[in-house]
């Protein structure tokens, strides 16, 4: 999983510097948070500090650059700017000059973390803080390991 890190903070850190902001800041994670996504990368909070910036519009920057790179089957900005990432894994393979066919893998939750919910946010709630409850399960928010293959015939 080291080396899986290394290549997507790698392609993480492009974006920021691409951005022109320290490629450091792109240091990719396993998800703290494995309901929402496998990786993430925290590096706009950071890097918003530095360029005294808003970080959610610096997440959404970023966000845009990741979502072009086919590595990435989910690219998402949670709260005020966590970079959450899911990948995918395609393999193109001609049969033919004119017949291709892709293979493609996505996996989401690969880990299969427990998911928990949101801690009760009311200040004046004796029970602020806590959390009460696990997510959803199903759905985007909080679905359990999911593994998709596909297979395309292109002509």
């Amino acid at each position: 999983m080291t080396a899986l890190s290394a290549e997507l903070s790698a392609i993480a850190g492009a974006a920021f510097a691409a951005e022109g902001l320290s490629a450091s800041f792109g240091l990719v994670t396993s998800s703290d948070r494995p309901d929402l996504a496998q990786f993430q990368c925290n590096g706009a909070l950071a890097a918003a500090k530095q360029a005294k910036a808003n970080p959610r519009a610096i997440a959404e920057k970023i966000a845009a650059r990741l979502k072009a790179d086919p590595l990435f089957a989910k690219v998402e900005i949670a709260g005020p700017g966590f970079v959450n990432l899911d990948f995918s894994v395609t393999k193109d393979t001609k049969i033919t000059e004119r017949l291709n066919l892709e293979f493609r893998t996505q996996t989401f939750d690969l880990l299969n973390h427990p998911n928990f919910g949101d801690p009760v946010l009311t200040a004046t709630s004796g029970a602020f803080g806590i959390i009460g409850s696990t997510r959803f399960p199903t759905g985007d928010f909080g679905s359990s390991r999911q593994i998709q293959f596909s297979l395309l015939l292109q002509f």
